[in-house]
């Protein structure tokens, strides 16, 4: 399992520690890990039906991968937050921040609002703590927990012999798993799945006879990228490659594209692509040139970038604000086409 996630993590300038017997004081006979396992029920098999309390592996890294919550680099794929405190010389704040408030956005959605609450009073800190970092991994183990339990798609990797881990599932980062199987002589459809409770998806087919028959009955707008990916409405190569660009979205890939391209495009824009809250796009993203393509649509700011220096923003997209020139894409289906002809 290691062998196949952990060149994803080194993708994104991240590291994976090997979970080896060796590492007594947490895989040897007397660690906590086996008591805990006995406490509550043992292992779970992600593939089988589940009934009582079973315990599942998953990993945080993996859900900041899956959910799109890596940053801007040099690195297409972006990189991993730094926001482990007990590893002073590589720690940013910034980072903890962004994890933070991302958790805290993604709870507010789902009406969690003590864990949210908790989470914003977290990001606060001005030197938060190991403590405080654990608090947040289990902030994110939950999520999957919470995804698992609404139905939704999820990412098994490894199995249940040699030890697996549980994610929530991107298409981007599936590509990426099954395709590292392959170059490591492994079979995909053994050791890369996508599952719902009760329900397997095999790597590399169509996903269309997996996909829940109540999403024929959903709005257009309600179905997942990824159902509509196997959904009979993709039935034109435009909408298909409309879709499956649209599954790999997220807020730096955006930004990419807003940087390379000198387009500015609203909070509520960007927001409206992503299915979440405006007022939390921004939130723990750096004030850098990069992001200041994303700007305010209405009011006085409208077409700058908010609460940022002029030295923040980049000469072209200050240029274009002090001349009136340029445009803002201001409505999520408007950048949705615009992103869509900028990757035909």
């Amino acid at each position: 399992m290691e062998a196949i996630v952990a060149p994803s993590v080194s993708a994104r300038l991240g590291g994976m520690q090997p979970a080896s017997i060796s590492r007594v004081e947490m895989f040897g006979p007397k660690a906590p890990v086996w008591a805990f396992l006995r406490r509550f029920g043992g292992p779970a098999d992600p593939l089988s039906p589940v009934s009582g309390t079973l315990v599942f592996e998953t990993y945080p890294v993996l859900v900041l991968i899956a959910l799109g919550w890596t940053l801007p680099a040099a690195r297409t794929a972006g990189r991993l937050p730094k926001y482990n405190p007990q590893r002073t010389k590589a720690f940013s704040l910034e980072d903890w921040r962004h994890v933070c408030n991302s958790a805290s956005a993604t709870f507010f959605r789902l009406g969690l609002n003590e864990m949210s609450g908790w989470l914003e009073e977290a990001a606060a800190k001005p030197a938060p703590r190991k403590s405080d970092q654990d608090a947040l991994d289990a902030c994110l183990c939950l999520l999957v927990a919470l995804h698992m339990g609404e139905g939704r798609d999820c990412l098994m990797v490894g199995d249940t012999l040699t030890g697996y881990i549980v994610g929530p599932y991107s298409p981007s980062l599936f590509a990426e798993l099954v395709t590292r199987c392959r170059l490591i002589g492994r079979n995909p459809a053994d050791c890369v799945r996508t599952f719902r409770p009760d329900q397997v998806i095999a790597p590399g087919n169509s996903r269309q006879d997996a996909i829940d028959e109540t999403s024929v009955t959903k709005p257009h707008h309600l179905i997942t990228p990824a159902e509509r990916l196997a959904h009979p409405i993709a039935n034109s190569e435009v909408e298909q490659k409309s879709l499956a660009i649209a599954a790999t979205w997220n807020l730096p890939a955006i930004v990419v594209q807003l940087h390379k391209h000198r387009q500015r495009a609203s909070y509520g824009a960007v927001a409206g692509l992503l299915g979440i809250l405006p007022r939390g796009v921004m939130n723990g993203r750096p004030q850098s040139q990069e992001y200041s393509w994303v700007v305010a649509a209405t009011g006085r700011q409208r077409g700058w970038p908010t609460g940022y220096t002029t030295e923040q923003i980049h000469p072209e997209c200050l240029r274009q604000i002090r001349e009136g020139s340029g445009g803002v894409i201001d409505s999520a289906d408007q950048l949705r086409r615009w992103l869509v002809n900028r990757n035909m």
